[in-house]
């Protein structure tokens, strides 16, 4: 048995080719504001100060636990005191927020006037501890190594002792035994002034940084059934590539598999044994939970992240939500042979690729681009394999297509329309607390805009709950409501995000 990480509650999901990888990215990188979670073992008399740089301790009886908001950016928390002439620090490491390959959490001696002055700690005297990946931090005074060294699970050890100017660290899986990682001797100028401690060079979340650099700009074609979707990825065989720094994305064919593998079943294990996730198409006549099961045929795309000895775990559309499911290997079987699809797509998370800083300029042409319905370099999407540019409707424009006759048509029969201009409006919700966390508002422009923000959101959602409503009840006047309600979110747009534009610093 074994099941990867999926979530659900997430702002962008109407379509499969956004769902995926958020609900991946998503439940595997981001930090649920927990950090760390460390207990230190040789306290004296609670000398130790605490520096807080974008991140809080919650602090009990030698334990600290790092909290960060959600959407603040990376952290480098401190925790030291004086160190003696012959001195230790045993660290027990319960979390660590595993959010790029080279975060770490590690022990440090330094000079204290050194200390107070810089602004991180990436030239102290002398540095041991553990990255996110499998591998040791040691910075002897001189040079950087980075050992190799797997941690099987929580908690773990570190140590650092010092004898007079020799210092020694060690890493331990049980606190009992130690394996001696560092050896060297460091001059040390003033000894009354050495300093030893902890250090929290750990990322809060660059997936924030890159969904709300993206997300912004839409684009439509509803002639040629091309409804509404949000403009990210490249185009290839009509269907969107992921493309963003956190998974890696790869079409694998049926026949490969089928050459390499004695079934699909055996493909699936090897795949989540490695924490590979799989996107591919199932026939839902064949899926119990699925409202096609047993009626008629319809392929739809879904997320395997887990199996069993007699299940596949599968994370799938109903609707616009997402549904989990849990089918016997039988009925799986039966799902995917009657697809013909050539291809599977394969996510993987890759942290070595995480580190990704949101622009600001970049986010303010993207926004004036929305509002002019322009789009910048075409050909980085690869659309007019599939359509001509001239057929396609990008940003604030697409309000003139929606409320058309036919528009409004396409909105009251397929709420994936409303679901889409629902997440955008969310995501620009949130994204506006992004930028008060992460400076580029001030507390009152905050304030002067989150009023348009929030009024957005609402709009949206309750036009989709009209949508919903009247799936399951005539409304005679819905058509109505539907125009009302989109020319009021284009008239709070046509006076927000000037204003935004206007204000951001």
């Amino acid at each position: 048995m074994n099941i990867l990480p999926v979530n659900i509650d997430l702002m962008i999901r109407a379509y499969p080719h956004h769902l995926f990888p958020h609900s991946i990215m998503s439940k595997n990188y981001s930090a649920g504001n927990l950090l760390a979670d460390v207990d230190i073992m040789r306290i004296k008399d609670n000398t130790f100060i605490t520096i807080e740089r974008n991140a809080k301790f919650k602090i009990t009886d030698g334990n600290y636990m790092l909290y960060s908001d959600l959407y603040a950016p990376q952290a480098d928390n401190i925790i030291y005191r004086l160190c003696d002439k012959n001195d230790e620090i045993i660290v027990k490491i319960n979390h660590q927020h595993y959010s790029r390959n080279w975060a770490s959490i590690h022990l440090f001696i330094d000079n204290l006037s050194d200390l107070e002055c810089k602004k991180n700690l990436k030239t102290c005297d002398v540095r041991f501890g553990k990255c996110c990946r499998d591998s040791l931090f040691v910075y002897d005074g001189k040079n950087k190594f980075f050992p190799y060294y797997k941690v099987s699970e929580f908690p773990y050890w570190l140590r650092i002792k010092v004898k007079d100017n020799e210092v020694l660290a060690y890493i331990s899986d049980d606190g009992i035994n130690w394996v001696e990682k560092l050896h060297c001797y460091i001059p040390f100028a003033d000894k009354t002034q050495r300093v030893i401690g902890v250090c929290f060079d750990l990322q809060a979340d660059s997936y924030y940084d890159w969904l709300f650099s993206n997300y912004i700009q839409l684009f439509s074609n509803l002639e040629h059934q091309l409804l509404i979707d949000f403009l990210v990825s490249p185009y290839k065989n009509y269907l969107p590539y992921s493309h963003n720094p956190i998974l890696d994305f790869l079409p694998i064919r049926k026949e490969i598999i089928e050459s390499k593998y004695d079934s699909i079943f055996e493909y699936i294990k090897s795949c989540i044994d490695i924490k590979k996730y799989i996107d591919l198409y199932l026939d839902e006549f064949f899926m119990p939970d699925r409202e096609a099961y047993g009626e008629y045929h319809i392929r739809v795309q879904n997320l395997v992240y887990g199996y069993d000895n007699d299940s596949i775990y599968l994370l799938g559309l109903d609707s616009g939500k997402p549904i989990q499911s849990k089918i016997s290997i039988k009925d799986f079987f039966n799902a995917y042979e009657t697809c013909k699809e050539m291809f599977n797509f394969v996510y993987e998370i890759d942290f070595f690729k995480c580190k990704f800083s949101f622009k600001l300029d970049y986010f303010k042409r993207s926004l004036e681009n929305y509002m002019s319905g322009e789009i910048e370099n075409p050909q980085l999407y690869n659309m007019d394999s599939i359509m001509p540019l001239s057929d396609v409707t990008f940003g604030m424009n697409i309000y003139s297509k929606l409320l058309t006759d036919k528009g409004i048509e396409i909105i009251k029969n397929d709420n994936r329309v409303a679901y889409v201009i629902k997440e955008h409006k969310t995501c620009m919700y949130e994204r506006l607390k992004f930028l008060k966390a992460r400076g580029f508002l001030n507390e009152c422009n905050y304030e002067i805009l989150i009023g348009y923000a929030t009024e957005l959101k609402d709009k949206s959602s309750t036009m989709l709950n009209l949508i919903i409503k009247n799936e399951i009840k005539n409304d005679s006047l819905i058509a109505e409501k539907l125009k009302n309600h989109l020319i009021a979110i284009k008239a709070i747009e046509e006076k927000y995000y000037p204003l935004l534009l206007e204000l951001l610093q």
